[in-house]
């Protein structure tokens, strides 16, 4: 018999709400829909009778472990039944059930959460020194002309060209899209929030120099996160567990890269200032010693001297620190590889990592004292 009481159009207006959420994004309905067809399926298998019984000693499990878990004596009893073979991953497993974050354990957790801020941190870092480096250049370039020295005047900017640094900025910006989607992984529940991750990450793809990762690859890993919310904890694991070494390849390259950039010693970006600012160097002193120099060019010579030295400073401290930090960025990502496959590894990277970003801030922030 119907109800009278509810008002008219309830149903129909709570079908199309129903409606307007995808399937797989209603987590809530998702999850009653699983373990009905995990019982349903239990009960075709095994009998009523027995189903009834099995969901009652998980029923049992799950108190106990409450139970050993309120009176602190959980840890004590996993050291002494570590030689019990199925025991420890049984009480891991109901843990997870219990407490879950990311469907990974504890530490994997923190580990990819690690690396995912450094890659951030590091991402974020290049793409804002990539054209502050290009207009240091110029500027030093141009008093270089200014004071009639040994730059040549036509193209301040070569080889430092908007295109060169563009590539440069938008690789970096994908290493930052890298870390947010493993932070996001491991921390965010929202649909919208794994969403925008996982977009950004995709959109920036394609900004990786040389080879990398196709759509096709890419696709498993994005079904997988943007399923999201508590229920499938497990599934964001598979998500982490397939990006991390499909994207390994190009975290490396990208390092790589990187590394040799902020390295004056290669032959890249920061070699490309180093040499400009010995250039200016040797000029500005030429220009201070010789009787003839006129005022302005003497003026001008002093203020390539103090750029010079304060460019020089930069190179030293935040883009060598940079260079070191980006190196252990990689190793770091190869142990989270090896983190997430279960095999030896050591934190040592990981750890060094935190220190590493953190001298980088703050010579960052010294540096930003100076006024340019």
């Amino acid at each position: 018999m119907t109800d009278s009481s509810a008002p008219e159009g309830q149903d129909s207006q709570t079908t199309t709400q129903d409606r307007d959420v995808p399937e797989l994004l209603n987590t809530e309905a998702l999850e009653k829909t699983l373990y009905r067809r995990a019982y349903q399926a239990l009960r075709r298998r095994i009998g009523a009778r027995a189903a009834s019984l099995f969901g009652s000693v998980i029923v049992l499990i799950l108190v106990f472990h409450f139970l050993l878990e309120a009176l602190n004596v959980l840890p004590e009893l996993r050291k002494n039944l570590e030689f019990v073979p199925g025991v420890l991953s049984a009480s891991g497993y109901i843990s997870e059930l219990l407490h879950p974050r990311c469907g990974l354990t504890t530490e994997q957790c923190q580990n990819v959460s690690n690396v995912g801020e450094a890659a951030q941190q590091v991402g974020e870092f290049a793409a804002n020194e990539f054209p502050t480096l290009r207009n240091e250049f110029i500027a030093i370039n141009k008093i270089d002309a200014a004071i009639d020295g040994t730059r040549e005047h036509n193209d301040l900017a070569k080889p430092l060209t908007v295109e060169a640094i563009a590539v440069r900025v938008s690789a970096a910006k994908w290493l930052t899209s890298y870390g947010a989607l493993l932070e996001a992984l491991v921390t965010k529940t929202q649909a919208s929030e794994l969403a925008n991750a996982s977009n950004d990450f995709i959109s920036s793809t394609g900004s990786i120099p040389g080879e990398r990762m196709t759509n096709d690859q890419l696709d498993p890993v994005m079904a997988l996160a943007l399923l999201g919310d508590s229920l499938i904890k497990y599934r964001k694991a598979q998500a982490i567990k397939l990006l991390v070494p499909l994207a390994a390849d190009d975290v490396n390259r990208l390092c790589d890269l990187l590394s040799n950039d902020f390295n004056p010693m290669k032959s890249n970006v920061a070699a490309a200032e180093f040499l400009a600012i010995m250039r200016l160097r040797v000029d500005a002193d030429y220009a201070l010693r010789a009787k003839a120099t006129p005022f302005a060019e003497r003026v001008a010579a002093l203020d390539g001297v103090i750029l010079a030295n304060e460019s020089n400073a930069r190179l030293e401290l935040a883009d060598a620190q940079a260079a070191k930090a980006v190196e252990t960025l990689k190793k770091a990502n190869q142990q989270l590889v090896l983190d997430l496959k279960n095999e030896p590894y050591s934190l040592h990277d990981v750890k060094t990592l935190g220190t590493q970003l953190k001298d980088l801030a703050a010579n960052v922030r010294t540096l930003g004292s100076f006024s340019r």
